[in-house]
């Protein structure tokens, strides 16, 4: 653990913590460490905030007595083609198929 003297800038202390068993140790560091993460998220949170500030808000609320007209279904005008069957080369043969060996 280092600490930082407050008067002279240069100059830095140790400081020995003991403690009776290595749980305890353990935990203090684990601490120490959550706390460390901590803050360096706030500072992250802090510096990216500015990113997230965009000019003065919309308001997309509708008003009173306002209407909406939504449209479901499809264009009835518009009909839906499907793929003609055969007339081309097909890869697989007929079920059952002739010169298999089947049987």
């Amino acid at each position: 653990m280092r600490a930082q003297v407050p008067v002279q800038k240069d100059k830095h202390a140790f400081l020995g913590i003991a403690f009776k068993t290595r749980d305890e140790a353990f935990d203090f560091n684990v601490a120490l460490s959550d706390h460390q993460k901590n803050i360096d998220r706030e500072a992250k949170l802090a510096a990216n905030e500015s990113l997230f500030e965009t000019g003065p808000t919309r308001d997309f609320r509708i008003a009173e007595g306002q209407k909406i007209h939504i449209n479901i279904g499809g264009d009835s005008s518009r009909k839906k083609t499907r793929p003609k069957r055969g007339g081309g080369a097909s890869l697989l043969g007929p079920p059952g198929g002739r010169g298999g060996g089947g049987g």
